[in-house]
C-alpha cells in the first residue's frame, strides 16, 4: 500500500530541509529566516518554478523582486534560461475576508515570450554564493 522507501526519490538537501523544519526541540529546529536561506531553497531552478507558478497565479507572492537581478546575472553568467513567466506589476496585494486576492491598485501583465521546455536547466550548483551569517 505504501512505498517501502518513500524518501528515495527526495533530494537529500529538501530531506536535510524537512528534518531541521521538523525538529522537536525549538532551539534546534530552523527559523523562517534560516529555512529561506537553506541550499534547497536557494536553486536557480527553484526560483524559475516559483516565478511560473506567480505568474501562473497572477499574484507574486512567494519571491522577492529584490532578488531577480541577482537570479539573471546567475542565469546570465551561466548561459541558463530565463523562467517562462508574465511579468507581474502588483502593489498592494490585500486579501479580503472570502480570502480572495483583491488588488486595490492595477495588476498589469507582459508575456516576455521565453523559451522554457521544462527540462533541467542546470548541472552541479545552481546557487549564487551569498555573504549570509546565520
Amino acid at each position: 500500500m505504501f512505498p517501502p522507501d518513500p524518501w528515495n526519490q527526495i533530494s537529500p538537501d529538501a530531506v536535510n530541509l524537512i528534518s531541521n523544519l521538523l525538529q522537536v526541540k525549538t532551539r534546534k529546529r530552523f527559523t523562517v529566516e534560516k529555512s529561506l536561506l537553506h541550499t534547497w531553497l536557494q536553486d536557480y531552478e527553484v526560483w524559475c518554478d516559483l516565478r511560473e507558478l506567480e505568474s501562473n497565479v497572477g499574484v507574486r507572492w512567494v519571491t522577492h523582486e529584490s532578488d531577480d537581478d541577482r537570479w539573471k546575472r546567475y542565469a546570465d553568467d551561466h548561459n541558463l534560461p530565463p523562467p517562462k513567466i508574465d511579468t507581474i506589476v502588483t502593489n498592494d496585494v490585500t486579501m479580503d475576508e472570502n480570502n480572495e486576492n483583491s488588488n486595490s491598485n492595477t495588476t498589469s501583465y507582459h508575456n516576455h515570450n521565453h523559451h522554457h521546455n521544462g527540462s533541467s536547466h542546470t548541472t552541479g550548483s545552481t546557487s549564487p554564493t551569498k555573504n549570509i551569517r546565520l
